[in-house]
């Protein structure tokens, strides 16, 4: 009773799926058929086309043919993936726009590695760098705002620091460590995709806690002070977008 039920299930399981895609395969137009693929999945369209073409013939088929079409199916779609969406660039940036994000990244540094050198204390950050790119060269976006620039910066030392003083320096505590601050940093809605260096900075510097406020926070708040006075000047638009 239990093997009629289980093969009764699985050929329901099989009609269903040859019926949706031959519904797919039945559709003409170019938009049809793209909403047809992404209901039942090209990997499914592909299995569906030539079980149909079997079935139609008259003949039976195998089951171990089905896995195998399946698989091909599978990695079929997979490489067609490779290829893309083959969508257009992205607008080019205006010669002014260029100009004022270099200007902005020199400044903001400048500005840190002065500071840096008068009162004899590390400021500068690897990340920071990056940070500069968000900042000036795309200063709308939500991962450039003083809550993300801030916020990501402090979670991921953090976690950097704490990952390295309970696991050591190991292969496997820096992986934790930078997937936890991507996770925490969308968990807070705080990411900015430069501070997920940070760990990695920390394993390979093995610095003490200090690190969180020397340069973690004060070098972040001096980003976002530059970014304030920075971008506003030369700007019609409002910096920040919010707090």
């Amino acid at each position: 009773m239990f093997k009629q039920s289980n093969n009764y299930a699985g050929s329901t399981r099989k009609r269903e799926r040859l019926n949706s895609a031959g519904t797919c395969l039945s559709l003409q137009t170019k938009q049809q058929r793209s909403e047809a693929i992404a209901k039942c999945g090209m990997a499914s369209l592909h299995y569906a086309a030539f079980a149909m073409t079997i079935q139609n013939l008259g003949l039976r088929q195998p089951r171990h043919l089905g896995c195998s079409l399946r698989k091909t199916a599978f990695w079929i779609t997979f490489f067609q993936k490779l290829k893309g969406d083959n969508t257009q660039l992205p607008a080019k940036h205006s010669a002014k726009a260029i100009i004022l994000a270099w200007l902005g990244g020199f400044v903001t540094i400048s500005a840190i590695a002065l500071l840096s050198n008068t009162f004899s204390v590390t400021l500068i950050l690897g990340s920071f760098g990056a940070s500069c790119v968000l900042i000036f060269g795309f200063p709308d976006a939500p991962f450039s705002q003083p809550r993300n620039i801030l916020g990501g910066h402090f979670l991921s030392s953090l976690i950097g620091l704490v990952c390295l003083t309970l696991f050591g320096a190991t292969w496997w505590s820096v992986a934790i460590a930078v997937g936890t601050a991507i996770s925490v940093m969308m968990l807070t809605r705080t990411t900015h995709p430069p501070a997920g260096s940070n760990p990695v900075i920390i394993y390979l510097a093995k610095p003490v806690w200090s690190f969180l406020l020397f340069p973690t926070v004060f070098g972040a708040i001096v980003l976002i002070f530059v970014a304030l006075l920075y971008n506003n000047f030369t700007r019609e638009s409002r910096y920040p977008k919010y707090w």
